[in-house]
């Protein structure tokens, strides 16, 4: 099993290979969110053994939320501690494209939104001030009713590149526009 910081530094290293892409601790954790409830329903098991409370802008991960505060509201450029993305299964990794494929494309306060629906399971549990833990159980009923993951096939992909010693990523110099 995971660390839930785990799984948000797959989201914020993917964000930062696209020279477009931006993430903020809002998103990523509800990435993150996403990428435990889908965890859930698609295998019956979670990816991390950790809370997702119902704060004031939706569900969060107390971790997640912690390691990336120092961001505030800005893009996250990099991630927490120790990672490499050899950690994760393929089914997991599998499940994790599947999550930035189907959510990613959203900003925060789009993806806020979504989580703050009427009877979403932050709606169910949320009180001003309480951070209240939302359960598995209300997560996997939520999700089950929404028809919004693909199923990325992650075998037809041609790894191409690699990351240097400073973690940038390096493409055949084929692949260079100039």
């Amino acid at each position: 099993m995971y660390k839930a910081v785990d799984i948000a530094n797959f989201f914020i290293d993917l964000a930062n290979s696209d020279e477009e892409g931006y993430i903020t601790n809002m998103k990523v954790n509800k990435l993150v969110y996403f990428a435990q409830g889908w965890s859930l329903v698609r295998y019956g098991r979670k990816l991390f053994d950790e809370n997702i409370e119902a704060w004031t802008h939706g569900p969060v991960i107390p971790s997640v939320y912690h390691a990336f505060k120092a961001y505030g509201k800005h893009n996250i450029t990099a991630v927490h501690g120790k990672y490499d993305v050899d950690m994760f299964t393929a089914d997991d990794l599998d499940l994790l494209a599947d999550v930035a494929l189907a959510y990613a494309k959203y900003d925060a306060s789009e993806l806020r939104r979504m989580t703050h629906e009427p009877q979403s399971p932050w709606n169910q549990v949320y009180a001003e001030r309480q951070n209240n833990v939302i359960s598995d159980d209300s997560i996997v009923a939520d999700l089950k009713t929404k028809d919004i993951m693909p199923k990325y096939n992650q075998s037809n992909v041609e790894y191409v590149g690699y990351r240097n010693q400073e973690g940038h990523l390096v493409l055949p110099k084929e692949w260079d526009e100039c």
